[in-house]
């Protein structure tokens, strides 16, 4: 199966690139999907945050549920959880797009099989969650000869009692060997053994240096290949110094 993953797209953010004027809060978005579409995935996973707050709501609305109508005549299945941003929107999308799958709403588990893959998730029930989400994690989830992908929106390693973002101690995520975990919230893109940060597809301010884009994952025999990295940011952001003499 081939899959097309991302998250922190934060429709309704316009990137605060000076030099590329022509960018608005549908580009980012508007990328993903024809990227989706050029590389004939069967699914386009989203890790939360794919709309930047509740008042975005208006202007993302319409962009949003074209491209998934338009990717749902294509045959492609997308799948979500809710994050942080996007915690209060979600539940409206889904009643108005019943083929779009957000997983664990309410800050419940849930998974669902497609195509001989196992996607399992858990979503924000509301902006702020300061428990660990894998304290209700059901172990029988698991229990498939199916390759398992995990998504889940939150902050690894983030300090227990303090973050307000769904903080996930990492050895959470390598205790359980089999599935493959893809994250939203960090827009900095980050790898371990078994799960990885995507990113934002485009940097959306000075601070999100390095490339941006989204990754493409293939699922084979004995679990997972290797994610694939597709650049999509026209721009990349760095430190540089400049001798002044």
């Amino acid at each position: 199966m081939k899959i097309l993953v991302c998250s922190d797209v934060h429709l309704g953010r316009v990137p605060a690139i000076v030099t590329h004027t022509s960018l608005d809060g549908v580009t980012v978005w508007e990328s993903v999907v024809q990227t989706a579409i050029s590389q004939q995935v069967d699914a386009l996973v989203l890790a939360g945050d794919v709309i930047d707050q509740d008042d975005a709501w208006y202007e993302a609305y319409g962009p949003l549920v074209k491209n998934i109508n338009e990717l749902n005549k294509l045959g492609i299945q997308v799948l979500a959880v809710a994050g942080n941003h996007d915690a209060k929107v979600f539940p409206k999308l889904v009643h108005d797009c019943p083929h779009v799958r957000l997983l664990g709403l309410g800050g419940n588990w849930e998974f669902c099989d497609l195509n001989g893959v196992r996607f399992l998730g858990w979503s924000f029930p509301s902006s702020t969650y300061m428990q660990d989400p894998f304290t209700t994690f059901n172990q029988n989830m698991l229990d498939t000869s199916d390759s398992i992908l995990g998504i889940l929106h939150g902050d690894v390693d983030g300090q227990q009692g303090s973050s307000r973002y769904a903080p996930v101690p990492s050895h959470r995520l390598q205790a359980l060997s089999k599935p493959y975990w893809v994250l939203g919230h960090i827009h900095k893109q980050r790898m371990d053994n078994n799960w990885m940060y995507c990113g934002s597809p485009f940097a959306l301010d000075s601070s999100e240096k390095g490339p941006h884009g989204v990754w493409l994952i293939e699922n084979e025999e004995n679990g997972w290949k290797a994610p694939q990295f597709i650049q999509l940011c026209p721009y990349r952001l760095e430190d540089c110094e400049v001798a002044l003499d």
